[in-house]
């Protein structure tokens, strides 16, 4: 005869205290690993280090630091997607720009692990080459992705201008601090290093300098952005209740 199985459920306590601190932690680690291996070579020329240096440099694609913030920001989309649903389930406004940031972190995710960004260069080589050139504003575009980013992120800065004033002021200060640092980051610092790479900068400590300070305030920007969306889904939600439904596989026989 069939047997029904008990009803049991499962409670889990996200605390943004917490997470910020595992974060900082994690940001802290990857720096200081990075920072050694840098050492290691500049310092005593030792480029491998038993396959670490591929592993741990931040300026590497597919490695630790990579996976990190792949990690990172999928989690932060699906934190974004969970306040985006209980938005629209309420029927209160700006639901649709909560659930077009999840799909933009989702994007930041797959291109961190793809590099999709750089693949733009490549398309804007022919009108736009000649800003590479070390004499153009001493080569800030010779990474030519750089412009269409900046340009995206101030479109999106100024589309979520109002949504960024319905919010409450603590969240709203952390948005912004989050996003001038990433954007700081990810495009600033990278023109940066494109003209110090330009002046023939690229292969010394000075580079590496630059680079570690780059991913470092990067990471640290998507950690203070994730820590300011959990504190918000925890003073507006407070709870999130995910049901799943009865199948047939709840019975079992005897």
């Amino acid at each position: 005869m069939p047997v029904k199985t008990p009803h049991t459920g499962c409670e889990i306590t996200i605390s943004p205290r917490a997470v910020a601190r595992v974060l900082t932690a994690a940001i802290l680690l990857l720096t200081a690993m990075h920072v050694f291996v840098q050492v290691a070579y500049f310092g005593f020329g030792h480029d491998n280090l038993l396959g670490l240096t591929a592993l741990l440099d931040m300026n590497r694609e597919t490695n630790v630091p990579t996976w990190y913030s792949v990690a990172v920001f999928l989690a932060t989309a699906a934190a974004l997607a969970v306040i985006a649903a209980a938005r629209r389930q309420a029927g209160a406004p700006f639901a649709r720009h909560w659930a077009v940031l999840a799909i933009i972190f989702v994007y930041l995710s797959l291109d961190e692990l793809t590099r999709i960004h750089e693949k733009w260069g490549a398309l804007l080589q022919q009108p736009l080459g000649h800003l590479r050139s070390a004499g153009v504003m001493g080569g800030v575009f010779r990474n030519l992705w750089v412009i269409p980013a900046g340009l995206i992120a101030l479109v999106v800065g100024l589309s979520y201008l109002r949504f960024l004033v319905h919010l409450p002021s603590r969240t709203r200060a952390l948005f912004v601090a989050s996003g001038v640092a990433f954007v700081t980051a990810a495009v600033g610092m990278e023109m940066v290093g494109a003209s110090y790479s330009a002046a023939g900068g690229r292969y010394k400590p000075g580079f590496m300098v630059l680079v570690t300070i780059e991913e470092t305030l990067e990471m640290a920007s998507i950690a203070l952005f994730l820590y300011a969306v959990l504190t918000y889904a925890g003073t507006t939600l407070r709870t999130v209740l995910i049901r799943i439904p009865q199948g047939s596989e709840n019975t079992d026989t005897a």
